[in-house]
């Protein structure tokens, strides 16, 4: 994972980064990516979400997670170490990691839950909100 990466990670594409160990990790939520998570973790991705946000989830299912959203990123960007990431390492730098598990969890809870809620289309993007704000009060009645 050591590989220069062709682009750093872009929020305008759904992606964000893990720092771990000191060194940067970019996370894409693709659909191959939440895929691969619910297939390895053979849970929802509902669960998972909420278990990463109640702080639930055990260091083999976040190492796992971290990954697939590694090697999502890794495919997207060209970088050949972040497409071969490996979960074991993944864990051993999230152990590693000031904030460790915590850390991890914490950035893995937001990343689930946009997903969760749509808020990504299949290639990781987000997807454009629709809300418009006001400065007016609203009207009730």
């Amino acid at each position: 994972m050591t590989d220069e990466t062709t682009r750093t990670a872009s929020a305008e594409r759904g992606e964000t980064t893990l720092v771990l160990d000191g060194e940067t990790l970019g996370l894409r939520p693709s659909f191959e990516a939440i895929e691969e998570i619910e297939l390895t973790l053979d849970r929802g991705l509902v669960d998972i979400a909420r278990d990463a946000i109640d702080l639930k989830l055990k260091l083999g299912a976040v190492a796992q997670i971290v990954c697939a959203l590694v090697r999502a990123f890794g495919r997207a960007t060209g970088n050949k170490g972040a497409a071969g990431a490996n979960p074991k390492r993944i864990g051993r730098l999230i152990l590693e990691s000031d904030g460790g598990m915590l850390i991890a969890q914490k950035q893995l809870s937001g990343l689930l839950s946009v997903a969760v809620t749509g808020g990504y289309d299949s290639e990781g993007n987000p997807k454009p909100t629709t809300m418009t704000t006001t400065e007016e009060a609203p009207v009730v009645g």
